[in-house]
Protein backbone atom coordinates (compact mmCIF):
# COMPACT_ATOMS: atom_id res chain seq x y z
CA UNK A 1 0.00 0.00 0.00
CA UNK A 2 2.70 2.22 0.62
CA UNK A 3 5.06 1.46 -2.48
CA UNK A 4 1.37 2.24 -4.24
CA UNK A 5 1.10 5.96 -2.80
CA UNK A 6 4.44 6.35 -3.17
CA UNK A 7 4.78 6.11 -7.16
CA UNK A 8 1.34 7.94 -6.91
CA UNK A 9 2.40 10.71 -5.48
CA UNK A 10 5.61 10.91 -7.54
CA UNK A 11 3.57 10.94 -10.24
CA UNK A 12 1.40 13.93 -9.30
CA UNK A 13 4.69 15.23 -8.28
CA UNK A 14 6.21 14.96 -11.99
CA UNK A 15 2.63 16.42 -13.28
CA UNK A 16 2.58 19.66 -11.85
CA UNK A 17 6.46 20.19 -11.37
CA UNK A 18 6.81 19.45 -15.62
CA UNK A 19 6.49 22.83 -17.02
CA UNK A 20 8.77 24.09 -14.62
CA UNK A 21 11.43 21.52 -15.90
CA UNK A 22 10.74 22.42 -19.50
CA UNK A 23 10.50 26.56 -18.79
CA UNK A 24 13.99 25.61 -17.00
CA UNK A 25 15.58 24.49 -19.61
CA UNK A 26 14.18 26.75 -22.46
CA UNK A 27 15.66 29.46 -19.83
CA UNK A 28 18.73 27.88 -21.35
CA UNK A 29 20.70 30.20 -24.30
CA UNK A 30 21.71 28.21 -27.52
CA UNK A 31 24.97 30.32 -27.43
CA UNK A 32 27.13 32.73 -24.82
CA UNK A 33 29.98 34.43 -26.96
CA UNK A 34 32.60 35.20 -24.60
CA UNK A 35 34.73 38.43 -25.47
CA UNK A 36 37.84 38.95 -23.65
CA UNK A 37 38.96 42.08 -24.81
CA UNK A 38 42.10 43.81 -24.09
CA UNK A 39 41.76 47.49 -25.11
CA UNK A 40 44.34 49.42 -22.86
CA UNK A 41 46.62 49.98 -25.45
CA UNK A 42 46.79 51.76 -29.08
CA UNK A 43 43.61 49.79 -30.47
CA UNK A 44 41.32 50.90 -27.48
CA UNK A 45 39.36 52.88 -29.73
CA UNK A 46 38.97 49.81 -32.45
CA UNK A 47 37.51 47.61 -29.30
CA UNK A 48 35.12 50.64 -28.18
CA UNK A 49 33.53 50.49 -32.51
CA UNK A 50 33.85 46.71 -32.10
CA UNK A 51 31.57 46.66 -28.82
CA UNK A 52 29.55 48.74 -30.41
CA UNK A 53 29.08 46.18 -33.21
CA UNK A 54 28.03 43.73 -30.75
CA UNK A 55 25.77 46.09 -29.26
CA UNK A 56 23.85 46.22 -32.70
CA UNK A 57 22.73 43.02 -31.85
CA UNK A 58 22.41 42.39 -28.43
CA UNK A 59 21.96 39.46 -26.19
CA UNK A 60 18.43 37.69 -26.14
CA UNK A 61 17.17 34.85 -24.85
CA UNK A 62 18.85 32.44 -27.43
CA UNK A 63 22.03 34.62 -27.29
CA UNK A 64 24.12 35.77 -24.54
CA UNK A 65 27.17 38.37 -25.37
CA UNK A 66 29.48 38.86 -22.58
CA UNK A 67 33.08 41.17 -22.58
CA UNK A 68 35.81 42.07 -20.23
CA UNK A 69 37.02 45.01 -21.39
CA UNK A 70 40.10 46.91 -20.28
CA UNK A 71 41.07 50.55 -21.11
CA UNK A 72 43.97 52.87 -20.00
CA UNK A 73 42.87 56.41 -18.79
CA UNK A 74 42.96 59.35 -21.24
CA UNK A 75 43.66 56.61 -24.13
CA UNK A 76 40.15 57.68 -25.78
CA UNK A 77 39.46 61.14 -23.71
CA UNK A 78 36.16 61.44 -25.61
CA UNK A 79 34.24 58.01 -25.36
CA UNK A 80 31.70 56.75 -23.45
CA UNK A 81 32.88 58.51 -19.92
CA UNK A 82 36.79 57.76 -20.15
CA UNK A 83 36.98 55.09 -17.71
CA UNK A 84 39.86 53.74 -16.03
CA UNK A 85 40.24 49.80 -15.73
CA UNK A 86 38.52 46.33 -16.49
CA UNK A 87 34.49 46.03 -16.39
CA UNK A 88 32.24 43.52 -17.62
CA UNK A 89 29.20 44.18 -19.59
CA UNK A 90 26.54 41.52 -20.69
CA UNK A 91 25.95 43.42 -24.23
CA UNK A 92 22.50 44.20 -25.01
CA UNK A 93 21.04 45.89 -27.97
CA UNK A 94 22.46 49.48 -28.60
CA UNK A 95 24.35 49.54 -25.45
CA UNK A 96 27.50 51.90 -25.18
CA UNK A 97 30.36 51.15 -23.19
CA UNK A 98 29.82 52.97 -19.81
CA UNK A 99 30.32 52.24 -16.58
CA UNK A 100 26.76 52.64 -15.65
CA UNK A 101 26.54 50.21 -17.90
CA UNK A 102 28.90 47.80 -16.60
CA UNK A 103 27.75 44.23 -14.96
CA UNK A 104 30.31 44.35 -12.57
CA UNK A 105 33.87 45.79 -11.39
CA UNK A 106 36.65 43.55 -11.82
CA UNK A 107 38.73 44.24 -9.11
CA UNK A 108 42.09 41.89 -11.17
CA UNK A 109 42.79 45.02 -13.24
CA UNK A 110 45.39 43.17 -15.14
CA UNK A 111 43.82 41.03 -17.91
CA UNK A 112 47.54 39.22 -18.59
CA UNK A 113 46.89 37.33 -15.19
CA UNK A 114 45.90 33.73 -15.87
CA UNK A 115 43.44 33.91 -12.57
CA UNK A 116 41.75 37.00 -14.49
CA UNK A 117 40.74 34.77 -17.72
CA UNK A 118 39.64 32.04 -15.49
CA UNK A 119 37.45 34.48 -13.27
CA UNK A 120 35.86 36.24 -16.38
CA UNK A 121 35.24 32.47 -18.41
CA UNK A 122 33.32 31.50 -14.57
CA UNK A 123 31.60 34.30 -14.60
CA UNK A 124 30.23 33.64 -18.23
CA UNK A 125 28.65 30.29 -17.26
CA UNK A 126 27.18 30.91 -14.54
CA UNK A 127 23.48 30.13 -14.31
CA UNK A 128 22.67 33.34 -15.52
CA UNK A 129 24.56 32.95 -18.71
CA UNK A 130 24.48 29.14 -19.18
CA UNK A 131 24.26 28.17 -22.53
CA UNK A 132 24.39 24.45 -24.71
CA UNK A 133 27.52 26.27 -27.02
CA UNK A 134 30.12 28.63 -25.58
CA UNK A 135 32.76 30.55 -28.14
CA UNK A 136 35.56 32.54 -26.67
CA UNK A 137 37.38 35.49 -28.50
CA UNK A 138 40.80 36.84 -27.31
CA UNK A 139 40.59 40.81 -28.99
CA UNK A 140 43.79 42.42 -29.15
CA UNK A 141 47.44 42.42 -30.98
CA UNK A 142 48.58 39.74 -32.31
CA UNK A 143 52.07 38.62 -33.08
CA UNK A 144 53.06 34.57 -33.38
CA UNK A 145 54.20 32.72 -30.99
CA UNK A 146 57.76 33.43 -28.53
CA UNK A 147 59.58 30.78 -27.07
CA UNK A 148 61.98 31.27 -23.77
CA UNK A 149 64.76 29.06 -22.68
CA UNK A 150 65.48 30.84 -19.21
CA UNK A 151 61.67 30.23 -18.24
CA UNK A 152 59.39 27.42 -18.66
CA UNK A 153 56.82 29.94 -18.81
CA UNK A 154 54.85 30.76 -22.45
CA UNK A 155 51.99 32.96 -23.04
CA UNK A 156 50.24 35.46 -25.27
CA UNK A 157 50.09 39.36 -25.40
CA UNK A 158 52.51 41.80 -25.63
CA UNK A 159 52.70 45.68 -24.35
CA UNK A 160 48.83 45.53 -22.24
CA UNK A 161 47.79 43.07 -25.55
CA UNK A 162 47.16 39.91 -26.65
CA UNK A 163 50.02 39.00 -28.68
CA UNK A 164 51.56 35.67 -29.90
CA UNK A 165 54.79 36.75 -30.54
CA UNK A 166 56.95 34.08 -32.09
CA UNK A 167 60.14 35.43 -33.31
CA UNK A 168 63.34 33.68 -31.70
CA UNK A 169 66.74 34.75 -31.64
CA UNK A 170 69.68 33.11 -29.85
CA UNK A 171 71.58 35.87 -27.90
CA UNK A 172 69.63 38.84 -28.85
CA UNK A 173 65.51 39.98 -28.91
CA UNK A 174 64.46 42.57 -31.70
CA UNK A 175 60.98 43.86 -31.69
CA UNK A 176 59.13 44.91 -34.25
CA UNK A 177 58.85 48.12 -35.06
CA UNK A 178 55.13 48.00 -35.65
CA UNK A 179 54.67 47.08 -32.16
CA UNK A 180 53.01 50.45 -30.57
CA UNK A 181 55.67 52.28 -28.29
CA UNK A 182 55.89 50.78 -24.96
CA UNK A 183 58.67 48.13 -26.05
CA UNK A 184 59.89 49.11 -29.39
CA UNK A 185 64.13 49.10 -29.17
CA UNK A 186 63.50 47.45 -26.09
CA UNK A 187 64.40 43.84 -24.58
CA UNK A 188 61.53 41.60 -23.82
CA UNK A 189 60.78 41.20 -20.14
CA UNK A 190 59.49 37.78 -18.73
CA UNK A 191 58.07 37.67 -14.99
CA UNK A 192 59.67 35.34 -12.88
CA UNK A 193 56.50 35.26 -10.95
CA UNK A 194 53.63 36.61 -11.65
CA UNK A 195 53.43 39.00 -8.57
CA UNK A 196 57.13 39.54 -8.36
CA UNK A 197 58.96 42.17 -9.92
CA UNK A 198 59.90 42.27 -14.32
CA UNK A 199 63.29 40.46 -14.73
CA UNK A 200 65.13 40.90 -18.33
CA UNK A 201 65.46 37.59 -20.05
CA UNK A 202 67.13 37.01 -23.74
CA UNK A 203 64.48 34.36 -24.44
CA UNK A 204 60.94 34.39 -25.33
CA UNK A 205 57.47 32.98 -25.34
CA UNK A 206 54.15 33.35 -26.59
CA UNK A 207 53.57 36.68 -24.11
CA UNK A 208 50.71 38.04 -22.72
CA UNK A 209 51.52 41.59 -21.37
CA UNK A 210 50.37 44.11 -19.97
CA UNK A 211 51.41 48.16 -18.34
CA UNK A 212 51.40 48.02 -14.85
CA UNK A 213 53.85 51.03 -13.10
CA UNK A 214 55.28 51.61 -15.84
CA UNK A 215 56.67 47.76 -16.24
CA UNK A 216 55.69 45.05 -18.39
CA UNK A 217 53.55 41.94 -17.21
CA UNK A 218 53.41 38.51 -18.90
CA UNK A 219 51.28 35.72 -18.30
CA UNK A 220 51.93 31.91 -18.88
CA UNK A 221 50.32 30.43 -22.16
CA UNK A 222 51.06 26.94 -20.95
CA UNK A 223 48.24 27.59 -17.92
CA UNK A 224 46.82 29.40 -20.16
CA UNK A 225 43.87 26.91 -21.29
CA UNK A 226 45.20 23.85 -18.85
CA UNK A 227 43.75 25.22 -16.02
CA UNK A 228 40.78 23.05 -16.53
CA UNK A 229 41.37 19.47 -17.64
CA UNK A 230 38.04 19.14 -19.39
CA UNK A 231 37.13 21.03 -22.80
CA UNK A 232 34.31 22.84 -22.75
CA UNK A 233 34.64 25.64 -25.43
CA UNK A 234 32.90 24.51 -28.55
CA UNK A 235 34.82 27.53 -30.71
CA UNK A 236 38.18 29.47 -29.46
CA UNK A 237 38.69 32.52 -32.22
CA UNK A 238 41.55 35.10 -31.94
CA UNK A 239 41.01 38.35 -33.14
CA UNK A 240 44.83 38.56 -33.73
CA UNK A 241 47.46 39.13 -36.02
CA UNK A 242 49.33 35.73 -36.62
CA UNK A 243 48.25 33.35 -34.28
CA UNK A 244 47.31 30.47 -36.53
CA UNK A 245 49.86 28.00 -36.18
CA UNK A 246 50.26 24.37 -34.76
CA UNK A 247 52.35 25.36 -31.76
CA UNK A 248 49.14 27.85 -30.38
CA UNK A 249 46.78 25.28 -31.59
CA UNK A 250 48.27 22.06 -29.63
CA UNK A 251 47.78 24.18 -26.39
CA UNK A 252 44.18 25.58 -27.40
CA UNK A 253 43.13 21.70 -27.99
CA UNK A 254 43.08 21.00 -24.45
CA UNK A 255 39.86 23.56 -24.10
CA UNK A 256 38.54 23.68 -27.49
CA UNK A 257 37.14 22.10 -30.31
CA UNK A 258 37.08 24.29 -33.17
CA UNK A 259 40.16 27.13 -33.52
CA UNK A 260 39.78 30.14 -35.57
CA UNK A 261 42.82 32.22 -36.45
CA UNK A 262 44.46 34.15 -38.79
CA UNK A 263 47.92 32.66 -40.37
CA UNK A 264 49.04 36.63 -41.35
CA UNK A 265 48.35 40.06 -40.56
CA UNK A 266 44.62 41.00 -39.12
CA UNK A 267 43.39 44.63 -39.66
CA UNK A 268 42.44 47.22 -36.44
CA UNK A 269 39.06 46.79 -37.48
CA UNK A 270 39.15 42.59 -37.43
CA UNK A 271 36.40 40.20 -37.35
CA UNK A 272 32.96 42.14 -38.18
CA UNK A 273 31.02 41.12 -35.11
CA UNK A 274 27.58 42.46 -36.29
CA UNK A 275 27.43 39.72 -39.15
CA UNK A 276 28.63 36.95 -36.83
CA UNK A 277 26.07 37.75 -34.03
CA UNK A 278 23.70 38.01 -36.25
CA UNK A 279 24.30 35.06 -37.84
CA UNK A 280 23.86 32.83 -34.20
CA UNK A 281 20.60 35.45 -34.04
CA UNK A 282 18.49 33.98 -36.97
CA UNK A 283 19.84 30.41 -36.71
CA UNK A 284 20.40 29.82 -32.68
CA UNK A 285 21.08 26.38 -33.21
CA UNK A 286 23.80 26.78 -35.55
CA UNK A 287 26.60 24.41 -34.95
CA UNK A 288 29.85 25.16 -34.08
CA UNK A 289 30.95 24.08 -37.90
CA UNK A 290 27.85 26.80 -39.09
CA UNK A 291 28.98 29.13 -37.05
CA UNK A 292 32.91 28.69 -38.05
CA UNK A 293 31.73 29.04 -41.40
CA UNK A 294 29.75 31.91 -41.10
CA UNK A 295 33.13 33.47 -39.30
CA UNK A 296 34.69 32.66 -42.49
CA UNK A 297 31.98 33.80 -44.78
CA UNK A 298 32.10 37.31 -42.85
CA UNK A 299 36.38 37.73 -43.14
CA UNK A 300 36.34 36.41 -46.65
CA UNK A 301 33.63 39.74 -47.37
CA UNK A 302 35.40 41.96 -45.30
CA UNK A 303 38.95 41.63 -46.45
CA UNK A 304 38.68 39.85 -50.06
CA UNK A 305 40.68 42.72 -51.71
CA UNK A 306 43.16 43.55 -48.91
CA UNK A 307 46.65 42.55 -49.02
CA UNK A 308 48.15 39.30 -46.76
CA UNK A 309 44.54 38.77 -45.18
CA UNK A 310 44.00 35.42 -43.86
CA UNK A 311 41.98 33.37 -41.93
CA UNK A 312 41.26 29.24 -40.53
CA UNK A 313 39.34 27.36 -38.61
CA UNK A 314 40.66 24.58 -37.47
CA UNK A 315 39.00 21.10 -36.22
CA UNK A 316 41.33 20.61 -33.09
CA UNK A 317 39.77 16.71 -32.70
CA UNK A 318 42.39 15.90 -35.84
CA UNK A 319 45.45 17.57 -34.32
CA UNK A 320 46.84 14.80 -32.88
CA UNK A 321 46.50 12.51 -36.15
CA UNK A 322 48.67 15.41 -38.03
CA UNK A 323 51.29 15.60 -35.57
CA UNK A 324 51.35 11.50 -35.90
CA UNK A 325 52.15 12.35 -39.84
CA UNK A 326 54.88 15.18 -38.72
CA UNK A 327 56.46 12.69 -36.41
CA UNK A 328 56.40 10.24 -38.66
CA UNK A 329 58.15 11.92 -41.33
CA UNK A 330 60.83 13.43 -38.71
CA UNK A 331 61.78 10.09 -37.59
CA UNK A 332 62.48 8.94 -41.13
CA UNK A 333 64.60 12.05 -41.88
CA UNK A 334 66.26 11.66 -38.91
CA UNK A 335 67.13 8.13 -39.83
CA UNK A 336 68.27 8.97 -43.13
CA UNK A 337 70.46 11.71 -41.74
CA UNK A 338 72.13 9.05 -39.27
CA UNK A 339 72.63 6.60 -42.29
CA UNK A 340 74.87 9.31 -43.81
CA UNK A 341 72.43 11.48 -45.97
CA UNK A 342 72.69 14.11 -43.13
CA UNK A 343 74.72 16.87 -45.67
CA UNK A 344 72.02 16.40 -48.51
CA UNK A 345 69.21 16.57 -45.71
CA UNK A 346 70.27 20.24 -44.57
CA UNK A 347 70.80 21.33 -47.55
CA UNK A 348 67.21 20.52 -48.61
CA UNK A 349 66.03 21.54 -45.54
CA UNK A 350 67.45 24.86 -46.09
CA UNK A 351 66.17 25.25 -49.63
CA UNK A 352 63.39 24.45 -48.94
CA UNK A 353 62.32 27.13 -46.48
CA UNK A 354 63.72 29.74 -48.87
CA UNK A 355 60.82 28.79 -51.49
CA UNK A 356 57.99 28.84 -48.47
CA UNK A 357 56.15 31.72 -47.31
CA UNK A 358 57.71 32.89 -44.19
CA UNK A 359 55.78 35.36 -41.75
CA UNK A 360 56.32 38.56 -39.58
CA UNK A 361 60.09 39.45 -41.79
CA UNK A 362 60.78 41.95 -44.66
CA UNK A 363 63.30 39.54 -45.54
CA UNK A 364 62.70 36.23 -48.15
CA UNK A 365 64.52 34.55 -45.27
CA UNK A 366 63.30 36.39 -42.40
CA UNK A 367 60.78 35.79 -40.03
CA UNK A 368 60.63 32.58 -37.92
CA UNK A 369 57.19 30.41 -39.01
CA UNK A 370 56.66 28.83 -42.14
CA UNK A 371 52.91 27.38 -43.88
CA UNK A 372 53.45 24.17 -42.65
CA UNK A 373 51.68 21.75 -45.60
CA UNK A 374 53.90 23.99 -48.59
CA UNK A 375 56.89 23.15 -47.16
CA UNK A 376 56.63 19.84 -45.98
CA UNK A 377 55.47 19.03 -49.48
CA UNK A 378 58.36 21.29 -51.33
CA UNK A 379 60.98 19.22 -48.77
CA UNK A 380 59.32 15.51 -49.57
CA UNK A 381 59.54 16.36 -53.30
CA UNK A 382 63.36 17.77 -52.97
CA UNK A 383 64.35 14.84 -50.85
CA UNK A 384 63.41 12.51 -53.55
CA UNK A 385 62.86 9.31 -51.21
CA UNK A 386 59.77 6.94 -51.83
CA UNK A 387 59.15 6.46 -48.03
CA UNK A 388 59.16 9.87 -47.38
CA UNK A 389 56.87 10.94 -50.30
CA UNK A 390 53.97 7.98 -49.07
CA UNK A 391 54.35 9.01 -45.64
CA UNK A 392 54.14 13.35 -46.74
CA UNK A 393 50.63 11.68 -48.61
CA UNK A 394 48.97 10.36 -45.03
CA UNK A 395 50.07 14.11 -43.69
CA UNK A 396 48.02 15.87 -46.55
CA UNK A 397 45.37 13.63 -45.78
CA UNK A 398 45.39 14.30 -42.40
CA UNK A 399 46.12 17.91 -42.60
CA UNK A 400 42.81 18.26 -45.03
CA UNK A 401 40.60 16.92 -42.39
CA UNK A 402 42.15 19.69 -40.11
CA UNK A 403 41.92 22.05 -41.39
CA UNK A 404 37.64 23.04 -41.99
CA UNK A 405 38.07 26.10 -44.25
CA UNK A 406 40.48 28.71 -44.98
CA UNK A 407 40.71 31.69 -46.78
CA UNK A 408 43.98 33.65 -48.46
CA UNK A 409 43.25 37.38 -49.81
CA UNK A 410 43.80 37.70 -53.68
CA UNK A 411 46.44 39.75 -53.11
CA UNK A 412 48.26 37.11 -51.37
CA UNK A 413 52.28 38.17 -51.37
CA UNK A 414 55.01 36.06 -53.06
CA UNK A 415 57.82 34.72 -52.43
CA UNK A 416 59.79 35.45 -55.77
CA UNK A 417 58.31 37.26 -58.59
CA UNK A 418 59.86 34.94 -60.95
CA UNK A 419 58.87 31.63 -59.27
CA UNK A 420 55.59 32.68 -57.29
CA UNK A 421 54.48 30.36 -54.30
CA UNK A 422 51.53 31.29 -52.38
CA UNK A 423 51.45 30.14 -48.69
CA UNK A 424 48.83 30.66 -45.94
CA UNK A 425 46.85 27.29 -46.09
CA UNK A 426 45.75 27.44 -43.00
CA UNK A 427 48.47 26.63 -40.18
CA UNK A 428 52.02 28.28 -39.50
CA UNK A 429 55.24 26.14 -37.56
CA UNK A 430 58.22 27.14 -36.30
CA UNK A 431 61.43 27.22 -38.76
CA UNK A 432 64.07 29.89 -38.28
CA UNK A 433 66.18 30.23 -41.12
CA UNK A 434 69.89 29.15 -39.63
CA UNK A 435 71.17 32.25 -39.31
CA UNK A 436 68.60 32.45 -36.49
CA UNK A 437 68.29 28.92 -34.99
CA UNK A 438 68.01 28.06 -31.88
CA UNK A 439 68.19 24.79 -29.93
CA UNK A 440 65.67 25.56 -26.99
CA UNK A 441 62.61 24.52 -28.65
CA UNK A 442 62.78 21.62 -26.34
CA UNK A 443 60.32 18.93 -25.22
CA UNK A 444 61.07 19.82 -21.48
CA UNK A 445 59.78 23.59 -22.22
CA UNK A 446 57.02 23.81 -24.65
CA UNK A 447 53.55 21.59 -24.84
CA UNK A 448 54.12 21.58 -28.41
CA UNK A 449 57.63 19.91 -28.41
CA UNK A 450 56.31 17.26 -25.43
CA UNK A 451 54.29 16.03 -28.46
CA UNK A 452 55.99 16.49 -31.34
CA UNK A 453 59.72 15.54 -33.00
CA UNK A 454 59.96 18.83 -34.69
CA UNK A 455 62.14 20.06 -32.07
CA UNK A 456 64.12 16.90 -32.62
CA UNK A 457 64.86 17.01 -36.36
CA UNK A 458 66.02 20.23 -35.25
CA UNK A 459 68.63 18.82 -32.85
CA UNK A 460 69.77 16.51 -35.44
CA UNK A 461 71.24 19.11 -36.91
CA UNK A 462 72.35 21.50 -33.70
CA UNK A 463 76.38 21.05 -34.31
CA UNK A 464 76.27 21.26 -37.89
CA UNK A 465 74.78 24.73 -37.85
CA UNK A 466 76.81 25.70 -35.06
CA UNK A 467 79.49 25.14 -37.30
CA UNK A 468 77.61 27.38 -39.97
CA UNK A 469 77.11 30.67 -37.46
CA UNK A 470 80.97 30.15 -36.29
CA UNK A 471 81.79 30.35 -40.11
Amino acid sequence: MKSTLTRFLFLILCIIYSPYLISQNDDIAEWTVMIYMNGCNNLEDKALDDFMEMSKVGSNKDLNIIVQLSRCKKSSPNRYGDWEGTKRFKVTKNMEPTEGSSRKRVWANDMTKISSLKSFIRFSKKKEFKAKRYMLVIWDHGNFWKYSKNRDKSGIAKDSIINFYYKMYLNSIQTNDSLSGFLNQKKIVLLEEFEKDIVETDVEYPLILSKKNNKDRVMSLNNFFEYSPSKNIDIIGFDTCLTSNIETAYVSSNKADIMIASQDYVDGEGWNYTEILKAIQSHPKISPEQLSQEIMNSYKKTYADSLNRTISSIDLSELNTTINAINAICEKVIELSDNGERSLIYDCLVETRKKCLTYESKKVEGGVSIDLISFMNLFSKAIENDEIQQLNTVLNTSYNNLILNKFRSQNQRYIFESSPIIGSNGLSIYLPSHLEFSFDYTAKDFPFSKRSKWDNLFSNFQKMLIKLNNN
